[in-house]
């Protein structure tokens, strides 16, 4: 019988080779859901606005009235599948697809004029502002609107720009100037969680290292803190046109420019402002981004599976570099 050898220099090749089948193998491990990341604001425009927004990741405006009909539209939040807004001057938070159709301008009914939503898995939050900031409540319903609790969790101070995290739920206290927080569930209430955040903010956003807040209505700053209230930086990103409604994702921060007629964006460390990263030509309160694609796991047989097929393929590329001799 014929031995099977190799000389020398079959051995790049074999390394060659060996690197194709890893890569092969890499991608068939990869389940990639799209990356793109939409960016969505209202067009609050002095309560007049009727109107939400969509640009690309980089900035270009896709469509400036994806969804209309809406009443003064203050605060923006997305899911996978949905667009919600706060209707400022129609006490109800709307609800559309994310291509803007099948649109409820009352999917649920608020208690009073508010302004911020946010969403998580299983429920939609929403802040009861109220006319110059008498509204003292957050409200929470079920992803499908039901269940709706306009007194979900109660003792804030014109609650204006919401966000939540895999633990708690966080508010601007527009009059207080202090950024409250709850438990999930709605309990462990702490009003002044990060006191003296600035002065009448409006807008709030949380990523897994800090909380973000913007100091609009006249003001200039967008303040950060960490998430355990500690190392508060009122002026953190200084400059702004009346920023109203905050976002995060990427690698960056995004903010509505109430006076600017714009969306802005910096990195997260504060550094490469732009004020004018999309030129909404409006008065938008309220920015979100679409939420990052889910990780999809592959079951543990198909892994296994996929294991025998690169290794087959490896033994047969090794007998034919083998037979080249």
């Amino acid at each position: 019988m014929k031995e099977i050898g190799f000389r020398s220099e079959t051995a790049p090749a074999i390394s060659r080779t060996l690197s194709r089948i890893n890569l092969a193998f890499v991608a068939l491990l990869i389940c990639a859901a799209p990356s793109r990341a939409d960016i969505y604001w209202a067009n609050f425009d002095n309560a007049s606005g009727s109107t939400v927004g969509v640009a690309t990741p980089g900035g270009a405006i896709t469509n400036p009235s994806l969804v209309t009909g809406a009443s003064g539209p203050c605060g923006v939040a997305a899911d996978a599948t949905h667009l919600y807004w706060s209707n400022y001057l129609g006490y109800a938070v709307g609800r559309s697809g994310k291509d803007g159709l099948n649109t409820d301008q009352a999917f649920v009914a608020t208690s009073t004029v508010s302004c911020g939503v946010a969403v998580n898995s299983a429920h939609i939050y929403w802040a009861n502002t109220g006319f110059l900031g008498t509204g003292t409540t957050l409200g929470r319903s079920d992803l499908d609107g039901n269940n709706a609790n306009n007194s979900f969790i109660s003792g804030a101070s014109g609650p204006c720009g919401v966000a939540v995290d895999g633990q708690y739920v966080y508010w601007a206290n527009n009059v207080t100037g202090t950024i409250g927080r709850a438990t999930l569930d709605g309990s462990v209430v702490d009003q002044g969680f990060i006191p003296n955040a600035g002065t009448t903010p409006c807008g709030v956003a949380v990523d897994s290292a800090h909380i973000y807040w913007a100091n609009t209505f006249g003001q200039t700053t967008i303040g950060r803190a960490d998430l355990d209230g500690n190392n508060v930086i009122s002026n953190f990103i200084d400059g702004l046109p009346s920023p109203g409604g905050v976002a995060v994702g990427g690698g960056f921060i995004y903010w509505a420019e109430v006076g600017g007629g714009a969306i802005g964006r910096a990195n997260l460390n504060g550094t490469g402002v732009n004020t004018d990263f999309i030129h909404t030509g409006t008065s938008p309160l309220g920015v979100a981004l679409d939420p990052p694609p889910p990780v999809t796991a592959i079951p543990a047989a198909s892994t296994i599976g996929l294991g025998l097929l690169a290794t087959a393929l490896l033994a047969l590329a090794l007998v034919a570099l083998a037979h080249r001799r």
